[in-house]
């Protein structure tokens, strides 16, 4: 079984890339005979469903456009992920949190853990923006896998 990891940086990509200390030799190989990609990107605004919203002008001070609060709770995005291979995957966040917002992250409808409730940042732009602890995610078979995240009522800009 693969180990990959999954990081969600909000307001700039969502990045998949395969751990080192986890890869066996016989990953390495295989990949190098299928040309398997183990690594992949995804932008945060890019969400399939969902109610938050895209800034281009608020809340950047210089950082990438986040997305947050849109007006409605709760609020929810959703993304379909094709992930490349079963395994194990941590989904980790770059965002900015000024104020406890924590959000809920489900996997295919089963909530798997809760993100970005360990810490602040020293304001709500992007560009004070930190990584937060990651949330294991465990992929039964390769395939679109759905994962959401849900706040109540807030989330953080992301």
């Amino acid at each position: 079984m693969r180990t990959l990891t999954l990081t969600i940086i909000f307001s700039l990509v969502a990045v998949f890339t395969q751990t080192a200390e986890t890869v066996s030799q016989d990953n390495l190989q295989e990949n190098a005979k299928t040309n398997v990609v183990t690594g992949f990107e995804i932008e945060s605004w890019a969400y399939d469903r969902g109610n938050f919203s895209v800034s281009l002008n608020q809340y950047r001070a210089g950082g990438p456009p986040p997305i947050h609060y849109g007006g409605k709770t709760p609020a929810f995005v959703e993304y379909d992920i094709p992930f490349p291979a079963a395994g194990k995957y941590r989904f980790s966040m770059f965002a900015a949190v000024y104020e406890k917002r924590p959000l809920a992250v489900f996997l295919d409808n089963k909530e798997v853990g809760e993100i970005c409730h360990e810490k602040t940042t020293k304001s709500w732009n992007t560009i004070d923006a930190q990584w937060f602890a990651p949330v294991e995610l465990d992929i039964a078979e390769k395939g679109v896998h759905t994962v959401k995240l849900l706040a109540n009522p807030y989330p953080p800009h992301l």
